[in-house]
């Protein structure tokens, strides 16, 4: 249906108007900024960053909206502090449909958290590979001002904690704002970095990989 009023707006403004009445440029500009984002061409970053706007996913916890990664089809990660005490939260999938996904409590001291499309579904689960590099980060995210799940602009690393600094989190120039938590932390070549956690307008806190493998191992 939506590509259907694209093909009518296009017909109208563009090949009637402008073939038939000589129309102005204005029709035209109008056609290219609604067709483009409908042809999926919104994100003209690398396909290896792109590609995470798929794995990222809106959840519902309550009155909290914030974000998820996907692990699998089946499991996905978030903060401790996004589910809190809910045991049963909501996850958009990719049609636009908000799905129930169950909360896998842990005893880790880490503020991660597990969650399942499945209830009681078996967790199998593979490491996380370490990421090569910590140039070009991204933050990839729900945002609050657009109200779906975007690639935030680059930013670059300020610290990463060594292993012995368990609690330590990733800090980098990226901006974290209300929703960002439970998101993805990339670099440019699009491996994961992190699970974001927290921090402000000015600076950016994740959970390193190393965290989320120890989470992931502990079932």
């Amino acid at each position: 249906m939506l590509y259907h009023r694209f093909y009518d707006f296009f017909y109208k403004c563009l090949v009637r108007n402008y073939f038939y009445k000589r129309s102005s440029i204005t029709h035209i500009l109008f056609v290219i900024y609604f067709l483009l984002p409908a042809l999926g061409l919104c994100c003209s970053l690398d396909k290896k960053v792109c590609n995470w706007t798929d794995r990222v996913r809106i959840v519902l916890a309550g009155e909290i909206t914030a974000t998820s990664v996907a692990l699998n089809d089946t499991f996905f990660v978030t903060n401790k502090h996004v589910v809190e005490d809910n045991l049963l939260v909501k996850i958009l999938d990719p049609s636009g449909v908000y799905l129930e996904a169950y909360v896998i409590p842990n005893r880790h001291d880490s503020d991660l958290v597990l969650l399942s499309l499945k209830k009681n579904a078996k967790i199998s689960l593979a490491q996380i590979a370490a990421p090569t590099h910590f140039k070009n980060l991204r933050s990839i995210a729900y945002g609050i001002g657009r109200g779906k799940v975007r690639v935030f602009p680059e930013g670059r690393l300020i610290a990463y904690p060594p292993k012995s600094l368990s609690q330590a989190r990733i800090h980098s120039t990226l901006r974290n704002l209300p929703g960002i938590s439970g998101g993805a932390l990339i670099n440019g070549d699009g491996e994961l970095v992190g699970i974001i956690a927290g921090g402000s307008g000015q600076y950016n806190e994740a959970i390193p990989i190393q965290v989320l493998n120890e989470v992931i191992k502990d079932f």
